[in-house]
């Protein structure tokens, strides 16, 4: 009795060691390219960020943040109101990601290869969506765009989940094969306001 009782301690012991606690961290970076220099806690699984961010915050979460999930930029003023070109290219940590509320483009590859990520928040504000931004994600369901998007790069939205996409009457263009292999090419779009 006493054996299985050492080895079920040690067997809750070694669980505990090894079980990831879920950290969120909220972050003002007053000046672009500083976030380094402000994060406590590069191991977040979860960050809400404020402020201004540039390309080099954008490659700092991308290269030295490896357990983020959750990223809420909302509050976050960028260059050109564009998410930079392979912003945040194959970070396959995250799943969920608040746009900054002033973004107008995304760029080319931003969020391409993000192959967990589930969700997204755009902003009103939205009119482009470059080349593969979304390419080979986990976005399932329903795909609602702002009013006023106006372009879809070519495969922006390829190889992703998406059963229906919900396309505003602003749309001008949609590049080839920006839903490819995403189910709701199989069906019809849908455009509405």
């Amino acid at each position: 009795m006493k054996k299985i009782t050492t080895l079920l301690t040690a067997i809750i012991g070694m669980a505990l060691m090894n079980q990831v606690s879920a950290t969120h961290v909220t972050v003002e970076v007053p000046t672009a390219g500083q976030l380094n220099s402000l994060i406590q806690d590069a191991n977040c699984d979860s960050i809400t960020i404020s402020g201004n961010l540039n390309g080099n915050d954008f490659r700092f979460i991308q290269n030295n943040m490896p357990n983020l999930i959750y990223l809420n930029i909302a509050k976050v003023i960028i260059p050109d109101n564009k998410i930079p070109s392979s912003g945040l290219q194959s970070k396959t940590t995250l799943q969920q990601i608040i746009l900054p509320d002033n973004v107008e483009t995304i760029g080319e590859y931003a969020f391409d290869r993000c192959s967990n990520l589930k969700k997204v928040t755009f902003p009103k504000t939205l009119t482009t969506i470059l080349t593969q931004a979304f390419s080979e994600c986990a976005l399932s369901g329903e795909l609602k765009l702002p009013t006023i998007t106006t372009h879809i790069g070519e495969l922006a939205f390829d190889y992703n989940q998406i059963t229906k996409a919900v396309l505003p009457d602003s749309l001008k263009t949609i590049g080839s094969e920006a839903f490819r292999d995403a189910n709701c090419c199989r069906k019809s779009y849908s455009q509405k306001n």
